[in-house]
């Protein structure tokens, strides 16, 4: 960053200063020609899953909004892998194959799918990511709700059994009536 004054000093200030300049003394009506670098964490915009092959199709969208103040250069979308690329079906972005970029790569990777992005363009990020058993429950347990504890394995078991308790209930409650009625009567 460079800051100028109006005697036409330019003063580099190196990035090691940390987040904020504070300039005592001086009046600042204005910054000129200030670089400000920023990243942009996208949320998915649509998340599906397959139970049957524990994989997750992505879908991400996103558009820059327009240079009516401010301008942008260098833009680029970054991934970080997060997990070994070899578990990533596919990746396409605006239809294009970018799998071919993360090929080879390792889990601690960022990489640069695309740069020169440019503002006003609509984007699509389509990325399908393959899950263990254990993954895919943990992401899609909260999703499923109810659903989720129902059709768990332990869930049933303790359905089975409160089906047999409550049968061996009504049986012992409906089997005095019977052994009753069994019994010899008076005529």
């Amino acid at each position: 960053m460079k800051v100028n004054t109006t005697l036409g000093t330019e003063i580099e200030i190196p990035t090691s200063v940390g987040d904020t300049l504070n300039i005592y003394g001086a009046k600042a009506t204005h910054a000129y020609k200030v670089t400000v670098p920023f990243c942009w964490y996208l949320q998915p915009a649509e998340t599906s899953g397959n139970p049957d092959t524990y994989e997750v199709d992505y879908t991400y969208q996103f558009n820059l909004p327009s240079q009516a103040v401010e301008s942008y250069s260098g833009l680029a979308l970054n991934l970080t892998l997060g997990r070994s690329p070899d578990t990533i079906e596919h990746i396409y972005l605006n239809g294009e194959d970018l799998m071919s970029l993360i090929i080879g790569k390792t889990a601690e990777d960022t990489v640069t799918l695309k740069t020169g992005l440019v503002p006003d363009t609509d984007y699509t990020l389509l990325m399908r990511v393959r899950y263990t058993v254990d993954e895919y429950l943990q992401l899609f347990r909260e999703k499923a709700g109810l659903l989720y504890w129902i059709t768990h394995p332990w869930a049933l078991v303790l359905y089975a059994i409160g089906l047999l308790l409550a049968a061996i209930g009504w049986t012992r409650a409906r089997g005095k009536k019977l052994q009753a009625k069994a019994l010899p009567r008076r005529h």
